[in-house]
């Protein structure tokens, strides 16, 4: 219209600098001008927040994609296990469990956090989609990283799913026990309805 054309970014010429836009523009534009950018010219900081308000609103799929953005720019390893970490967690919220089953394993060089939110991310796709065989050692890793696994709601849901795979695995005595710790740690203190 009026002699302009609308290009994808594909098709646009690589720019030298980047402009900076304006504070006021909306949070989201200045995300899609980012997805636009080459990754060595990205903010992974500004996509992984932009993801988040995106998943806040149930978002789900533009929140994956923001966060997967991000990752092609992370500077380091920490950073973009970082990244995965909150992928993760978005597909498995999503009950996307097949993506978090493929996901590579985490790398043994980053700190016990990352390891540990990683290893369950990947061990749990793999248990929601039929193979407990695969998954078992993720979450032998995920409980030998986790300490006293009782002390908060995250290692209560690592008891359950560990049960449920232990289950799976024709294993209900290592299930049940698992099941046992739950309720004895529910039992000695407020109700958390969340369990």
């Amino acid at each position: 219209a009026g002699g302009r054309a609308l290009l994808p970014p594909y098709c646009r010429a690589q720019r030298a600098e980047w402009p900076v836009l304006p504070a006021t523009w909306p949070a989201w534009l200045h995300a899609a001008e980012q997805c636009a950018r080459p990754a060595s010219a990205r903010d992974p900081a500004l996509l992984q927040a932009a993801a988040a308000r995106r998943f806040a609103e149930g978002g789900y799929g533009i929140a994956l994609r923001l966060v997967e953005t991000a990752q092609e720019a992370a500077r380091d390893p920490l950073e973009w296990a970082g990244l995965e970490s909150q992928a993760q967690s978005m597909r498995i919220a999503a009950l996307d469990f097949a993506a978090a089953g493929e996901r590579p394993v985490p790398a043994d060089g980053l700190p016990r956090e990352y390891r540990r939110n990683l290893a369950l991310g990947k061990a749990w796709g793999l248990a929601l989609t039929g193979q407990a065989a695969a998954a078992e050692p993720f979450f032998a890793t995920v409980r030998e990283l986790s300490g006293a696994l009782t002390q908060d709601r995250l290692g209560l849901y690592i008891l359950n799913i560990s049960a449920l795979n232990k289950l799976r695995l024709g294993r209900g005595s290592e299930a049940f026990a698992f099941e046992g710790q739950i309720e004895r740690a529910l039992a000695s203190g407020a109700p958390d309805w969340h369990i």
